[in-house]
């Protein structure tokens, strides 16, 4: 056992013990406790829940239900932990299935009286004494065994008195089962519903624990006419086990023995092992080597039988109704004899060359002995056909001969079981029947044909190119070494050779008589013979020609031969191949040869068979002359015309248009002829070979007219103010995908750096654009663009796209910026002009502004400003009023008392100061005053009634800087 199950049997035991005190004294079930103070009572105190009801706990003695000297005050905590629970269904906890209903457990405590607990029953105490966790519950499990395992029988299984399996077979079980609380636990089976009966096996039931140890049973296997069962005291059960109890049924049996005998008179195996047997139709059981299976077996009716063997007869005796009871031994005897084999020869004879044999002259044997003819006669397109007797052999290989006989073949012996294939030499086995048919076939007498060939006149075939017929049959060609063999059958023979044409045909043993087998050589002898040709000329003059048939001479050439012939004259020529041909005037076109009506191909070719004649006639006509105009088209300056854009005329016919491939040719009559060209735009043209050309009849002259794209001319002038002003300006002159980067000043005479720029050859025609790059200081005014035409100069807009040939001019203007120097000075003799000696002044705001307003702005860096700033004009606040150019800046002096305002657009500005506390302005000024009516020289004093005015104005021109001047004095 494990320590668990130590520990389950000692609690279970001294339980036990408690219980069997318990009844000796009504008080104490176990050594109460001498005395008892707070918190030092152990109980198992009730949780509510079913899963787990109890927890183990220590508790003050007076909240013990019941303890002595309580007066059940709440004080006191009465009722805390109670003992049994009032009975009510409706919300009562049971923990058995009896419904008894449970409260704390809480054991005896003695101080100095006797207190017996509370549901200190034995399941209470058990309880307790188990940590306060309920008692595991104890479960049995059956398990059906049938020997043997294919054994029918069928049996009911009951634990106490439930049906736990119902016609429960080999390896029947079921869910566990709790074992219920009576003081033994008890297993058994009955009879199942097919008719088992008990008497006809052997039972045990064996029954064990969790960990595998048999438990002592009482009235183990105990027996009665209808039921098997044991039983089990339950104290001799652990708490918890989960029991399995086996219940084995073994079939009483008796013996059967089989035996098995061979007879292998006709060969096939001797090895038992090789036969099987079933047993009232199961599976086959294989024989032992010895041949003799011993079955044990239960009782009951069987039949034997074997499994088939095929090749073998099967005898038995008594194999079949065996009654087996309890202990018998039967015997049951099976004997095979092997089959014969049966083979079954046929002779089959193929005269289709004439032979006159029979099958039966063969001399067929089987195993060395000659067959006996059955029967022999024409069959299944065979002319003979012997059929011979059957003969009965052995299993295993057989072997079939035959006779040589001479003019015949041997083609095979082919052997067959149940019309299937199983070629020869074959191993047959017992009792098949086997038919075997035997080939011969009759052979061909051959002729072997020789060639000889004479070629002394031309003849140009090989030995291969003839054939000749043997018997009249198909015909048969020659090797490349003048020999052939043909097949004939027996009797007579006559060779023939196919029709030669050319040649003469002679013939040597190429008839006669022949037998099967029999082998003759035929020779035949091949001569060629020459051919005759003859050449005609006809001429055409309807272009003004003059010549006559004789004046072209004409030609025949072949290999390694060349003569003339004249027009209507027959000459000789061996046979081969030709080229007939004339020589040829000037002027004149061959028409070619009349190949439609002659022997010549188109272009004079002649093949010459030996012993052919031939006739050739060839037509020659006077032709016009021809004149091949060339275009060529270059477009280098962004031309995108093509040779079929232009057209030209030849003298005063109609104007043609050129091919796309730019090459046009013309037929002229003989003579002087002139081409020209269509005016194209954009284009140049130029001629080569194309005026004043004289052609004659035949005679092919070139023009050559080339036209190349104009380029346009783009010119820019570089214009700015000042005038001559040596500034350099880069530029871009964008030309499509292209650019050309120069740089122009605005000095015409300037020798490093031109005011104009050209845009030169190799420019293309489409879009153009000049692009400045900005230059600080200097702003762009415009760019203006011309095209120049028979009137004068054309404005365009920029960019603009260019056309072939055209001029453009694009002028550029550019305007320098200036500045203003305003000088803060003390004016110690307040005359209002700087005088010599007088200081100047630091930190003093100035300010500078457009004209055309007067914008007071809060202080800023020096720069533009937009026109978005607020001004004041007469008091009344706007905004957004200044012109788009206006500027308003403030600047403090420096130490030299000066501000500078610089980058100023041309124009005229305001100048004044932001008068500062006990400070008089003297005067204001800059030279060159746009106003008449201000003087140069302002003084005012603090007691003067004329206005302070405060302005100043400056005329700033292109790349000018205006000097102002402003005094101020302190007054005394």
């Amino acid at each position: 056992m494990t320590g668990e199950k130590i520990t389950k049997k000692v609690t279970r035991a001294f339980a036990a013990l408690v219980l069997m005190t318990a009844q000796m004294t009504p008080f104490f079930a176990f050594t109460p406790q001498a005395s008892a103070t707070n918190n030092d009572v152990t109980i198992c105190h009730r949780t509510d829940s079913v899963t787990n009801p109890y927890v183990k706990i220590t508790v003050n003695k007076n909240a013990v239900d019941g303890w002595a000297g309580n007066s059940g005050n709440e004080a006191d905590h009465y009722g805390e932990h109670k003992g049994p629970l009032a009975s009510d269904p409706a919300t009562a906890q049971t923990l058995k299935d009896d419904k008894i209903e449970w409260g704390d457990i809480i054991p005896p405590v003695y101080q100095g009286y006797n207190y017996s607990g509370l549901n200190w029953s034995s399941d209470g105490q058990a309880i307790w004494n188990n940590d306060c966790n309920y008692p595991v519950k104890t479960t049995v499990r059956i398990i059906k065994n049938v020997i043997p395992e294919n054994d029918p029988g069928v049996f009911d299984l009951y634990v106490g008195n439930t049906k736990v399996i119902n016609n429960g077979g080999n390896g029947a079980t079921h869910n566990p089962v709790e074992i219920d609380d009576r003081a033994y636990l008890r297993v058994s089976e009955k009879e199942g519903t097919n008719s088992v009966d008990f008497n006809d096996y052997t039972t045990t039931i064996v029954c064990k624990d969790e960990n595998g140890a048999t438990l002592q049973t009482e009235g183990s296997n105990t027996t009665s006419s209808s039921e098997r069962y044991v039983q089990i005291d339950k104290s001799k059960i652990d708490e918890g086990d989960n029991i399995t109890c086996t219940f084995t049924n073994t079939a009483k049996a008796g013996k059967i023995i089989v035996h098995k005998s061979i007879d292998s008179q006709y060969g096939g195996t001797t090895d038992p092992s090789e036969f099987s047997f079933t047993v009232n139709g199961g599976d086959p059981v294989a024989f032992e080597a010895d041949g003799t299976n011993e079955l044990v077996i239960p009782v009951g009716t069987y039949n034997i039988d074997e499994v088939e063997a095929p090749g073998y007869t099967t005898n038995t005796d008594g194999c079949y109704k065996i009654v087996v009871n309890y202990g018998d031994e039967k015997h049951c005897y099976i004997t095979n004899t092997a089959k014969p084999v049966t083979v079954t020869v046929n002779k089959f004879v193929d005269n289709n060359w004439g032979g006159t044999k029979t099958g039966d002259e063969f001399g067929v044997a089987l195993n060395g002995s000659t067959l006996n003819l059955e029967s022999e006669g024409p069959e299944q397109n065979y002319e003979s056909v012997a059929h011979f007797e059957p003969v009965m052999l052995s299993a295993g290989k057989f072997t079939i001969t035959e006779d040589e006989v001479a003019g015949y073949t041997f083609d095979g012996i082919f052997c067959f079981v149940d019309g299937q294939s199983v070629g020869y030499p074959y191993a047959a086995k017992n009792g098949e029947a086997v038919t075997c048919n035997v080939f011969n076939n009759d052979q061909p007498a051959t002729i072997t044909v020789i060639k000889k060939l004479i070629n002394d006149n031309g003849g140009t075939r090989g030995v291969s190119t003839f054939s000749f017929k043997a018997n009249g049959g198909n015909s048969t060609f020659f090797n490349d070494n003048g020999e052939a063999s043909v097949e004939v059958g027996a009797g007579e023979y006559n060779v023939v050779e196919d029709e030669a044409a050319g040649y003469k045909t002679s013939y040597e043993n190429c008839s006669g008589k022949v037998t099967n087998g029999e082998e003759v050589v035929c020779v035949i002898t091949n001569d060629d013979q020459a051919a005759t040709v003859t050449l005609y000329k006809k001429v055409i003059n309807n272009n003004g020609g003059h010549l006559g048939p004789l004046d072209f001479p004409l030609t025949v050439a072949g290999e390694g031969t060349f003569q003339y012939a004249t027009s209507g004259l027959e000459i000789m020529l061996d046979a081969g191949s030709y080229v007939v041909g004339e020589v040829n005037q000037d002027g004149y076109t061959s028409l070619g040869w009349d190949w439609w009506k002659g022997d010549c191909s188109w272009n004079g070719v002649l093949k010459v068979e030996i012993g052919g004649n031939y006739t050739c006639t060839i037509t020659n006509d006077d032709q016009p002359g021809k004149i091949i105009v060339h275009k060529e088209v270059v477009n280098n300056n962004g031309g995108r015309a093509k040779a079929h854009d232009f057209k030209f005329k030849v003298d005063n016919g109609s104007w043609k248009q050129f091919e796309h491939d730019g090459t046009n040719a013309v037929w002229v009559d003989a003579g002087w002829h002139t081409v020209v060209e269509k005016d194209a735009d954009g284009y140049k043209a130029s001629y080569e070979g194309c005026k004043h050309i004289y052609v004659r009849n035949g005679e092919t002259k070139h023009c050559y007219i080339k036209n190349d794209d104009i380029a346009p001319k783009v010119t820019v002038i570089k214009w700015t103010d000042p005038v001559w002003s040596t500034q350099d300006f880069n530029f871009t002159l964008h030309n499509n995908q292209h650019g050309r980067d120069f740089v122009l000043d605005g000095h015409p005479w300037d020798d490093q750096v031109p005011n104009s720029y050209e845009s030169g050859p190799f420019f293309e025609a489409g879009w153009v654009r000049v692009e400045e790059e900005p230059v600080e200081g200097w702003d762009q005014l415009w760019t203006s663009c011309f095209v120049k035409t028979r009137y004068g100069l054309k404005h365009i807009s920029h960019p603009f796209k260019a056309e072939l040939g055209e001029e453009y001019v694009c002028k550029v203007m550019n305007q320098q910026r200036g500045g203003i120097v305003v000088t803060k000075f003390y004016d110690t003799n307040e005359n209002g002009v700087w005088d010599e000696g007088e200081e100047t002044l630091e930190d003093w705001e100035m300010n500078v502004s457009s004209h055309q307003k007067e914008c007071e702005v809060e202080l800023m860096e020096l720069g533009s400003v937009q026109a978005n700033s607020l001004f004041y004009d007469g008091g009344h606040e706007e905004e957004n009023d200044c012109d788009e150019d206006s500027v308003a800046l403030s600047q403090l002096t420096d130490e030299q008392g000066e501000a500078n305002f610089n980058n100023l657009k041309p124009g005229v500005y305001q100048v004044n100061e932001t008068l500062q506390d006990g400070w008089v302005q003297s005067g204001i000024y800059c030279p060159r005053e746009y106003k008449d009516e201000l003087s140069l020289n302002r003084t005012f004093s603090e007691d003067s009634d004329e206005e302070t005015e405060n302005i100043a104005y400056a005329h700033v021109q292109a790349g000018q800087t205006v000097h102002c001047y402003v005094g101020n004095y302190e007054p005394r």
